[in-house]
């Protein structure tokens, strides 16, 4: 496996990946599942997202700012429609406003807000759920 796509590891069973093409090469991708249990490693616990839940969105540098993201997240809530899910989630840190704006541009919403700390590193984040309105 390339080492762009090293993250193409962490696929688990239950999910898809939805790809971006450009002359036979992958330049964007997503993981998207239906009702699944995600263990997320920042916040150091368990999370159900039921209906579709869309992580590990990645557009490669050279081809950013041209709605490939943007994309990916609106076929990703379709793919997710298609298999009757009622609703679509996404985790999104405050500060990382290039996904925050994809998302936005797809409809979803801030709806709770997650905040993890780290006390001996000194290490704190928060991060939003987003769904569609």
């Amino acid at each position: 496996m390339d080492g762009e796509y090293e993250a193409f590891a962490e696929l688990l069973p239950d999910e898809r990946v939805l790809c971006a093409v450009d002359g036979g090469r992958i330049v964007g991708y997503l993981f998207v599942s239906l009702d699944a249990r995600h263990h997320l490693h920042p916040l150091e616990e368990t999370l159900r997202f039921d209906g579709g839940y869309v992580r590990r969105v990645f557009v490669h540098p050279d081809h950013r700012n041209r709605g490939i993201a943007t994309a990916l997240v609106s076929r990703a809530r379709e793919w997710a429609r298609e298999r009757d899910a009622d609703a679509v989630h996404a985790l999104v840190a405050l500060d990382n406003r290039p996904s925050r704006w994809t998302f936005e541009a797809n409809g979803f919403e801030p709806r709770h807000e997650h905040v993890y700390y780290r006390l001996f590193g000194l290490t704190h984040r928060s991060i939003e759920r987003l769904e569609p309105e």
